[in-house]
């Protein structure tokens, strides 16, 4: 049985920023590597650290490309700040989450934190307006939204992060809303998100031959869509050889030739050595070169 007990470590973090960090949806390894760096940089007390992308790779246990990938797309969501000290990247969490560049609904949703800011009560404690939901005469909770309302929201946040890959542009449609309703019971909104993303990359690498392009419609509903494009997929797998780096092969020119001309010595004594035989009907073949070059 774990004992976790605050006494042998804990890093301190703002409860704003953890309510502005739930509301943005990230695929898992995204979201990892953010809760990774606030463990490195606040939880030593630090605002930025160094940190390899080797050494997050090693803990996650997953490739190097997939961490790369990751902090690229937390860049470019401004979600985290990488500085370069003694040709050394800084990484560091943006608290400033009015500064995330998100979807538009994830921020009218942080824009609501901004307005509403935590006040703080007589013994101590902070207290959020939309924390707790208020509570009728019937003993019911009163929202300000409806479950209809929060599934439009993940419709529009996944459309969104398809129309930003700039593959095929499209407007929320009652056909679409319907493929994404499907799709989300069988995949986790992250895991569509990522399957997108992967999609995307090998669709827009040039060295790699892919040319099936499809609207977003037609990759939620093809059983070689979201499946295919998952981190344990096919496509995704053929992909990830295609980028890993190929063996040199380092021929000893010299030192062939040499062995050559050994092998053309003992075939001229009849040798029944069938490797200087192959050796000499290979240099036979190359009389003429011999000829050229005016001998060995």
């Amino acid at each position: 049985m774990a004992n976790v007990q605050k006494e042998n470590g804990y890093t301190e973090i703002a409860n704003e920023l953890l309510e502005a960090l739930y509301q943005v949806p990230l695929s898992s390894t995204e979201f990892r590597i953010l809760l990774y760096i606030l463990r490195k940089t606040y939880g030593f007390k630090k605002k930025s650290d160094w940190i390899s992308q080797k050494q997050i790779a090693k803990e996650f246990g997953i490739y190097k490309q997939h961490v790369s990938r990751a902090i690229k797309e937390l860049k470019t969501k401004n979600m985290i700040t990488n500085n370069i000290e003694k040709n050394k990247k800084i990484l560091g969490v943006q608290k400033d989450y009015g500064k995330w560049e998100l979807p538009k609904l994830v921020t009218n949703k942080l824009q609501e934190l901004v307005t509403n800011k935590n006040k703080v009560t007589r013994i101590g404690y902070q207290s959020n307006q939309n924390r707790l939901p208020k509570v009728t005469k019937i003993g019911t909770h009163k929202r300000n939204y409806t479950k209809e309302t929060i599934t439009k929201e993940i419709y529009i946040d996944i459309l969104d992060y398809w129309n930003k890959k700039g593959i095929i542009q499209h407007t929320l449609t009652k056909n679409l809303e319907t493929q994404i309703r499907i799709a989300l019971k069988k995949f986790k909104k992250e895991d569509i998100c990522l399957a997108i993303n992967n999609y995307s990359t090998a669709l827009k690498d040039s060295s790699y031959f892919y040319d099936n392009l499809w609207t977003l419609l037609k990759f939620l509903k093809q059983g070689n869509g979201i499946p295919e494009w998952l981190e344990d997929g096919s496509c995704w797998i053929n992909y990830q050889k295609k980028n890993k780096p190929k063996q040199k092969i380092i021929i000893n020119y010299p030192k062939l030739l040499v062995n050559a001309k050994a092998c053309w010595k003992e075939r001229d004594r009849q040798c029944d050595n069938p490797t200087y035989t192959a050796a000499g009907n290979m240099l036979e073949m190359c009389k003429i070169c011999k000829d050229n070059k005016g001998g060995w």
